[in-house]
């Protein structure tokens, strides 16, 4: 799903790969299917939950998928890694808070769909908190936490966007499928608190190795560039956040999957008897 070929598939495309989809699917029901065919269905597949949403059955916008999260993550945490003074490090959270509130619309759970308003109070307090903190850290009084700036702002911000912009799932619940038959068992709140709370600790830890890590990075490498090359200071910077990214993104999104299977036990005592286990759509 990081793949970023996969930005540049179309509605349509991935329309086509979905009926073609639904035919081997028929066709698996009848025999078993040649190894071509499974080779096809898999890329498929790949397509298939890389372009349309789980929920809305729709074509997410290409620079909003998740095959575009290194490209992009790696031009706005340089920005918010190269933001000194004050203007600048509020443009910088202003633009990643920005793109980020698009990203968590287009990723969202659908099964509450959040109020204009709630968007709003919740890109708004994202991008207060993150400004906020950025500014406080970076205004002289903690040197030495100056360059952590960035994600101490990151992790406030995911934390009030998050919990805003999806308060919903926990208040209300959110729609949960038998593991085994796929059937829809019910809503819970518990397990929207869990999806809400798992995209909460993603997020932070995906941050962690590149906001962190690539700042030690830096200072590490400033020296030997500032007296040799300092014109090699924003492409080695760039380089070293994309690498961050491409060791960061995959791991995170290997161990917080977009599907999350948990027990019924630990789900409320209504949903017990109706399934053994149950999944449910958790966002990004």
């Amino acid at each position: 799903m990081l793949d970023v070929r996969l930005a540049f598939v179309t509605a349509n495309e991935a329309t086509c790969a979905m009926h073609e989809l639904q035919v081997l699917d028929d066709l698996a029901e009848t025999r078993e299917l040649k190894e071509s065919e499974r080779l096809r269905h898999a890329e498929l597949e790949r397509m298939r939950d890389a372009v349309i949403h789980p929920q809305t059955h729709e074509a997410i916008f290409a620079p909003l998928r998740l095959s575009t999260v290194v490209p992009m993550n790696m031009i706005l945490d340089a920005v918010m890694l190269s933001a000194w003074t004050p203007m600048q490090t509020i443009f910088a959270q202003w633009l990643n808070q920005s793109y980020n509130a698009l990203h968590y619309h287009a990723n969202r759970n659908t099964t509450n769909e959040e109020s204009f308003s709630q968007r709003v109070m919740a890109y708004l307090a994202a991008t207060a908190s993150s400004v906020g903190v950025a500014l406080f850290l970076t205004s002289g009084r903690f040197p030495q936490l100056r360059k952590f700036a960035p994600f101490c702002a990151v992790a406030a911000a995911d934390t009030f966007n998050l919990s805003i912009m999806r308060k919903s799932e926990f208040l209300r619940g959110i729609d949960v499928f038998d593991a085994a038959s796929g059937d829809h068992v019910g809503t819970s709140r518990r397990a929207g608190l869990m999806a809400t709370g798992s995209c909460i600790v993603a997020r932070v830890a995906a941050a962690f190795p590149i906001l962190v890590g690539s700042p030690l990075i830096m200072d590490a490498l400033e020296g030997p560039i500032a007296r040799h090359a300092p014109f090699l200071r924003v492409p080695v910077m760039l380089c070293t956040v994309g690498l961050m990214i491409q060791l960061a993104v995959p791991v995170t999104f290997g161990l917080f999957h977009q599907q999350m299977t948990v027990s019924t036990s630990l789900l409320e005592p209504t949903l017990h008897t109706r399934a053994e286990r149950v999944f449910f759509n958790k966002g990004l």
